[in-house]
């Protein structure tokens, strides 16, 4: 049986396979995380994060059946089980939350939407993925490469994962968008960082504080930042009203 990622209503347009999205995906996380040696991290997440589209439900919701399929859970609960509670657990982050968002880790008390409840989660039968030749895992060369800031162990892990989510997330919609246009669109041809820069300028100089208080905490959480990106390379904390 082949196995679909995407479907498509146009006649003279075949659908495109699971086998060629995973490996397209997993090719363009690599090459973007290599630029900070974490190209091994990237590519498995691409590589398992739609494995949960191998279920038979998910090839019917393609087809038309009007079906609600998770299939992003599948992925990090295999990340786990293939490669523990460590390196797996890294992974599942970038994988469960790769359409809505990193997610945080939660508790047994927790009933949705943690990357917890997602891994305890029961989901239609995905192991079809299993049979697939086409997908290439296998267990990192090195340990993560990362050197903490100091004793921030935490923040600096944290902020790894972050980077490998951006380049899955990344490398996800492009080779979507690459099978849906039928073609690949270019980046960063049409207008130059200094244009974006100066109308990002033009757009917050417009923004005014004497209409509400907090349009006036606002205005001035901006221009802290704005000082502060004058300052010396570092690592800086900013306070802030939420709510």
């Amino acid at each position: 049986m082949e196995y679909y990622a995407h479907s498509t209503k146009l006649p003279d347009k075949s659908w495109q396979t699971m086998a060629e999205h995973l490996e397209h995906t997993a090719q363009l996380a690599r090459d973007f995380a290599e630029s900070f040696n974490a190209g091994e991290f990237a590519y498995l997440c691409g590589m398992l994060h739609d494995v949960g589209k191998y279920s038979k439900e998910f090839q019917d919701k393609l087809k038309g059946v009007l079906l609600a399929v998770d299939h992003s859970s599948a992925g990090a609960k295999e990340a786990v089980s293939l490669y523990g509670n460590t390196l797996g657990r890294l992974l599942a982050y970038c994988i469960a939350g790769h359409h809505s968002g990193l997610p945080d880790y939660g508790t047994a008390a927790s009933t949705e939407g943690t990357l917890y409840a997602r891994l305890h989660k029961q989901i239609k039968d995905y192991s079809a993925y299993r049979n697939d030749p086409m997908l290439k895992l296998y267990t990192p060369s090195g340990g993560f490469p990362v050197q903490p800031i100091g004793d921030q162990v935490g923040f600096t892990i944290s902020f790894f994962i972050r980077m490998i989510y951006s380049c899955l997330v990344d490398a996800d919609f492009l080779d979507t968008e690459t099978y849906m246009a039928g073609r690949i669109r270019p980046r960063g041809t049409t207008v130059t960082m200094h244009e974006l820069d100066n109308r990002l300028s033009m757009f917050l100089a417009q923004f005014t504080c004497d209409e509400t208080r907090i349009n006036y905490k606002r205005k001035e959480i901006l221009e802290r930042c704005l000082t502060m990106a004058s300052a010396d390379t570092g690592l800086y904390t900013l306070t802030v009203p939420t709510g």
